[in-house]
């Protein structure tokens, strides 16, 4: 099988890379546009649905200095509005953010984020101050139509969300972190005290837990467990990707970070159902601290952990992404840039914005495919008109069935991208807005 997993990633290397074949790949920008008011907004995590729209999440500052989640909704040709939705806080020192988004059946709407104190979901109100107090919050996923009406809300005490799954059947599954006692389907989730655990959660058609899973670090005071990435196998399987920082129970056999780590990224599998399957450290010896932030099955069905790696003498973090097998044994890994998705045939492509902060109109979204060789073809699109004090940040990207790419991150200065230019509106030097760029890769 492992034989087999490279062959097909070799294969599709070599059919379209300029260094390979001596092809050159076309790429364009289709349009960009931005969510953007004189308060900030941040472009949290994106998703298409089955027709190639875009469906943006993220949260807005209000002039009340509260937040508010946001979801929007963006037609594939041009990036025009087709709808907004917006949860909102009640009271004083309510917030709420949109941190997860993904398409379910019917191209439903599947978000999950974080709030605290009392929010109004769409004429569905929900409190988490009371019995938690306001400073700890709890996590929500609602469910959204295909026109932006919420079917159903549902509220998860004690939980840090981080990111959702929608599946074929309706189910949904979210990952995150849990910190307490936690009651899911008659189940007790508990960890130790002052550490969180990382959590698993399947929810039905309703939005109601069918069953729920907990990642829990051995020993007390250690830290814990995080979940920070999902998604569903081409057979139905769930794969949950996270970080550890001691020895801790993925489901099955106790795994610790190689010695001398910090931290180590795991990747755990489950059944459907909730059976535990098999689990595993993704590799990254010499390295001080790792975590995944993303999990994804490319098209030839190997296992894509995007992590974040640092050690002393390395000084900034990395990004790294390791294709694992089905046995979840590391294929190859290479540096990335920022986040990735895969195009239309089959191509990794890691997306950035790259700013030369010394010239005025130096920067540019930078395009990149990425194999076992390393990076092997690269462009860029667009150009800074006028810097700002934070740099323009590439969050996250995907592929839709038309072939496209949509890549959020936030905008600072102004750039001109897709013969649009877009200013940050409150002002160039310090305002953010949520921005949105379709590819063609």
């Amino acid at each position: 099988m492992k034989r087999f997993v490279i062959g097909c990633l070799a294969l599709s290397a070599c059919g379209m890379y300029e260094e390979n074949v001596g092809r050159t790949r076309d790429a364009s920008a289709r349009w960009a546009t931005v969510v953007g008011t004189r308060e900030h907004e941040r472009a949290r995590n994106v998703a298409i649905d089955s027709i190639g729209d875009v469906v943006v999440v993220g949260d807005q500052t209000q002039p009340t200095h509260q937040s508010a989640a946001f979801i929007t909704k963006r037609v594939a040709s041009d990036g025009s509005e087709r709808w907004i939705a917006k949860f909102m806080p009640l009271t004083v020192g309510s917030q709420a953010d949109a941190k997860a988004v993904a398409v379910g059946p019917n191209d439903s709407v599947i978000v999950g984020g974080y709030f605290q104190g009392i929010v109004d979901f769409a004429g569905t109100t929900l409190d988490a101050s009371d019995p938690l107090p306001t400073t700890e919050g709890a996590s929500f996923v609602a469910k959204l139509s295909t026109t932006g009406d919420v079917q159903w809300v549902q509220m998860l005490d004690h939980i840090d969300l981080q990111a959702v799954a929608a599946g074929l059947d309706g189910r949904t599954y979210i990952t995150g972190s849990v910190r307490g006692a936690l009651s899911i389907a008659g189940t007790m989730l508990t960890t130790s005290a002052g550490d969180r655990g990382a959590v698993l959660i399947a929810l039905g058609t309703d939005g109601v837990p069918l069953w729920g899973r907990a990642m829990l670090a051995h020993g007390t005071g250690d830290g814990g467990t995080f979940g920070a990435g999902v998604t569903i196998a081409p057979d139905g399987d769930v794969i949950v990707a996270g970080a550890i920082v001691t020895a801790t129970e993925l489901g099955g056999p106790i795994l610790s970070p190689p010695a001398g780590a910090r931290s180590a990224a795991f990747v755990t599998r489950f059944r459907s159902d909730g059976l535990y399957l098999a689990s595993s450290i993704v590799p990254a010896p010499g390295w001080d601290t790792a975590e995944a932030l993303s999990i994804a099955v490319d098209p030839a069905g190997a296992t894509v952990v995007t992590s974040l790696q640092q050690n002393p003498a390395a000084g900034n973090a990395v990004r790294i992404v390791h294709v694992l097998d089905e046995a979840q044994d590391q294929q190859w890994e290479k540096q990335v840039d920022g986040p990735i998705s895969f195009t239309a045939d089959g191509a990794m492509l890691s997306a950035n914005w790259i700013d030369d902060r010394a010239v005025t109109q130096g920067g540019a979204l930078e395009l990149a495919t990425v194999d076992a060789s390393g990076v092997t073809w690269s462009t860029a699109l667009g150009e800074r008109i006028v810097n700002a004090p934070r740099g323009t940040g590439m969050r996250a990207a995907v592929a839709g069935p038309d072939g496209g790419v949509a890549i959020v991150g936030e905008l600072t200065g102004t750039i001109d991208i897709a013969d649009t230019e877009l200013a940050a509106v409150g002002g160039q030097q310090d305002d953010i807005d949520a921005l949105m760029i379709m590819v063609d890769p």
